[in-house]
């Protein structure tokens, strides 16, 4: 929702194609940079209560996006939620397919 809603709030507050890019790609950029740094990390965050920390971070994350409509506002709850995302995204299969296996 954040990739769609996103763009059309940039766009409304006049921004360029070339900055609501570079605003999606710098999101990316912190994506990968997360999900790397969970995989190193394994087994202490690939569990039930990191990933719901995750959530509650990913909650609390759109707070700035309810100050108000501006665009730093809405850069700041798109790059603030890219990062419990990146968590929860990277350890949703290790935590489904654990659960499968502990039970037979």
């Amino acid at each position: 929702m954040m990739q769609l809603l996103v763009p059309l709030q940039l766009h409304a507050a006049g921004r360029s194609s070339q900055d609501i890019g570079f605003t999606l790609s710098a999101g990316a950029v912190v994506y990968i940079v997360v999900s790397a740094l969970s995989v190193q990390l394994g087994p202490r965050i690939t569990n039930r209560r990191a990933n719901a920390a995750m959530a509650a971070l990913m909650a609390l994350a759109l707070l700035p996006a309810l100050l108000g409509s501006a665009t730093a506002w809405v850069i700041t709850a798109l790059l603030l939620t890219v990062v419990p995302r990146a968590v929860t995204g990277t350890v949703a299969y290790a935590l489904a397919t654990g659960d499968r296996e502990e039970g037979g």
